[in-house]
Formats: C-alpha cells, structure tokens, sequence
C-alpha cells in the first residue's frame, strides 16, 4: 500500500509525544481495537492498511 500523504504529520507529532504517553495512551480505535500511538507508528511505517485508516481518522478529526 502507498504511503499517506499525511504521514509525516503524524511521524512529527509522534516524535513530540512524551515517552510515557506512546505506549499506553489510545489514540484511534480500527475494527474495534484499540490502538496506542507506538502500534499506529509501527502501521505507518509499514504503510498498511491500518496505518492509512487511522491517518484518515485523525485527519477528519482535525488532529493532524
């Protein structure tokens, strides 16, 4: 899958996240699960299907 063009948004504000906070903070639900912003950065550099759906997500809530 190709990367989305909103991508580096997300790589910027992951990058400003306090430590603690990447891990155990839920940031998006795909499919009813749950994901942290470690797992979402993981989708996103693997440019899959899931890290594509929460960068939409984030996007339509005006998050990035």
């Amino acid at each position: 899958m190709k990367e989305h063009p909103e991508s580096f948004k997300f790589q910027r504000i992951y990058a400003n996240l306090p430590l603690h906070i990447r891990g155990s903070e839920i940031m998006a639900v795909v499919e009813g699960e749950p994901l942290t912003a470690r797992i979402i950065k993981q989708e996103v550099d693997k440019k899959s299907e899931i890290g594509f759906m929460v960068i939409e997500q984030l996007k339509n809530m005006e998050l990035i």
